[in-house]
């Protein structure tokens, strides 16, 4: 099995309007998650 499925960027970077305070904002999807608990799939990425 892949572990990551998709990826997707977001936000101020994807718009094409950072600057150097920005952070990059990423959504994450995978199989993987889906029998864990949101504080494991934080701990395991």
């Amino acid at each position: 099995m892949d572990i990551l499925d998709r990826a997707f960027i977001f936000g101020s970077y994807a718009k094409g309007n950072y600057n150097e305070n920005s952070d990059i904002d990423l959504a994450i999807f995978s199989e993987a998650f889906k029998d864990m608990d949101p504080v494991e799939g934080i701990k395991f990425l």
